[in-house]
């Protein structure tokens, strides 16, 4: 007598293979996504420290200024009496 295997066995064991090739590019493409979203934050965090300490240091540089007006001043007091000697 022949049987007669009425589940499609193969259709079932092919649909289970496509559902988990379809979570696994899902998981990829979520786990690319959070790299990237981690890449972008990392990025964020070392434009806002550059920014800083630019700020820092222009401030900084600023505070040297009367400092370097007095060293030209008297650097060209200093030119002028080498000229006049």
């Amino acid at each position: 007598m022949l049987k007669i295997n009425l589940l499609p066995v193969r259709k079932l064991k092919k649909r289970a293979k496509a559902k988990k090739q379809l979570f696994g590019m899902l998981f990829l493409f979520l786990l690319a996504l959070g790299i990237i979203a981690a890449a972008g934050f990392w990025q964020l965090q070392n434009i806002k420290n550059l920014n800083a300490s630019i700020a820092r240091l222009e401030k900084e540089r600023d505070s040297y200024t009367p400092t370097l007006k007095k060293i030209a001043k008297i650097n060209k007091d200093r030119k002028e009496f080498n000229r006049r000697s």
